[in-house]
C-alpha cells in the first residue's frame, strides 16, 4: 500500500474531486450568481418558473460571503473526514483561525486605511499639485501606489486608493488603460511585513522572513518597476492604440 508523508493511506484520502472542492465551490457559485444576473431578466414576467428559482438559488449562494463560508464547511467536513479524533480535529482549527487571524486583521486594517484616504477628498488635492509642478501622471499614479502600499501593505487596498486620487484628473493624454497598468505595477513594489501575502508565501513555503524578502519581495519590486517603465515607453509612442 502506497502511503503518503503524514503516514496515512492512500486510499483513505478523499478523492481528487473532492480534496477541490473547497476551491472550486465558491468559484462555481459566485461566477453563476454573476452570469445568472448578466444573461437572465428576472422582472421579465415569461421567464420559467425554475429559471426564476435557480436565479434565487445562486443569488442566495453565490453571495461572496455565503460561498466562502460553505467552502470553509466543506473544508471542516473534509477535514473531519480525514480525521475523526476530536482532539486532532481541535488542534487543526486553532492552528489555521491563528495563522488566518493576523493576515486577515492586517488586511482589514488596510482596507479602513484606504477608506479613510478616499473620505478625505485626497484626489482633487493631488490634481492640483499636480498640475502646478507639472507631475506627469503615470509616475504620480504609480508613486502613489507605492506609497500606499508600503505604508499599509494592501494590493487591493492601495490600487482602489489609487485611483480613488487619479479620479481628480479630469483627462489624461494616453489611453487610461495605461494609468490601471502603471497602477497594477505600482501595487507590486516591495510587499514586506504588513502584506497578507508575504505571510501566505512565508508559511506556505517554508521561508524565513529574510529569505521571503530576498526572493519574493525584490523580485516583485523589479517586476514593478520594469513595468513603469515599458508602459511609459507605450504610452509615449502609441499614446491611444
Amino acid at each position: 500500500e502506497i502511503e503518503t508523508n503524514a503516514g496515512a493511506k492512500e486510499e483513505n484520502l478523499p478523492s481528487l474531486i473532492f480534496s477541490l472542492l473547497p476551491v472550486l465551490l465558491p468559484i462555481i457559485l459566485i461566477t453563476g450568481n454573476t452570469l445568472m444576473g448578466m444573461l437572465v431578466d428576472v422582472k421579465n414576467p415569461e421567464i420559467p418558473v425554475f429559471t426564476q428559482n435557480l436565479v434565487q438559488i445562486f443569488k442566495l449562494l453565490g453571495d461572496s460571503n455565503m460561498a466562502l463560508i460553505l467552502s470553509a464547511v466543506v473544508a471542516m467536513l473534509l477535514l473531519w473526514n480525514r480525521n475523526k479524533d476530536r482532539k486532532s480535529f481541535e488542534k487543526s482549527m486553532a492552528e489555521a483561525i491563528s495563522s488566518a487571524g493576523m493576515i486577515i486583521l492586517i488586511t482589514a486594517a488596510g482596507g479602513a486605511f484606504g477608506t479613510m484616504l478616499q473620505q478625505t477628498n485626497i484626489g482633487s488635492s493631488v490634481s492640483k499639485m499636480a498640475g502646478n509642478y507639472h507631475l506627469a501622471i503615470l509616475p504620480l499614479a504609480f508613486l502613489i501606489t507605492l506609497v500606499v502600499r508600503t505604508a499599509q501593505g494592501s494590493a487591493t487596498v492601495a490600487m482602489v486608493t489609487a485611483i480613488g486620487v487619479m479620479s481628480g484628473f479630469s483627462s489624461y493624454n494616453f489611453h487610461p488603460v495605461y494609468l490601471a497598468l502603471v497602477i497594477g505595477c505600482g501595487s507590486k513594489i516591495f510587499p514586506w511585513m504588513n502584506d497578507s501575502a508575504f505571510w501566505i508565501i512565508t508559511r506556505m513555503s517554508g521561508m524565513q522572513e529574510k529569505e521571503t524578502i530576498r526572493f519574493f519581495s525584490y523580485l516583485l519590486t523589479v517586476m514593478g518597476i520594469s513595468g513603469l517603465f515599458l508602459i511609459m515607453i507605450l504610452a509615449k509612442f502609441f499614446p491611444f492604440v
